[in-house]
């Protein structure tokens, strides 16, 4: 496995490209949702409701206002998986933009076999399992 910069290959997907014409748009509408709900409103999780416990995105809403707001370790211990990820997209956001806007190269992952995909599934399998368990635990 080595990870590579390099430029596009013929008819290959250019993820950087679909992520930049994807994040500022659903980012916004999730900004403007956040801002337009009142201060200690939240949607209704259906799955919260029927079992009684949280789901695995619970907290989700109140981590991006939180965020908005600028509180970055009440955003972070509200929902920590949704903290983490919503910073590793607006990295990769940041990559996309530099490398599109330049005609730059792309960084691309190659030759990973697939026991070392597996494996990997496996870590945010379990990442996601360890934040519900923080969730189901503090009762968020």
């Amino acid at each position: 496995m080595r990870i590579i910069l390099r430029h596009l290959k013929e008819g290959e997907t250019d993820w950087e490209k679909v992520v930049g014409l994807l994040f500022i748009p659903l980012l916004a509408v999730a900004l403007l949702v956040v801002q337009a709900l009142p201060p200690d409103a939240a949607p209704n999780c259906l799955f919260r409701e029927t079992t009684g416990i949280p789901c695995f995105t619970c907290g989700a809403t109140r981590c991006l206002r939180a965020l908005v707001h600028g509180d970055l370790s009440g955003a972070f211990w509200i929902q920590p998986l949704v903290f983490i990820l919503l910073w590793l997209g607006l990295l990769y956001f940041a990559h996309s933009a530099v490398t599109v806007g330049a005609r730059l190269p792309r960084l691309r992952w190659e030759g990973a076999s697939s026991w070392l995909k597996w494996a990997l599934a496996g870590l945010l399998i379990l990442a996601v399992l360890a934040n519900w368990a923080y969730l189901v635990r503090m009762g968020r």
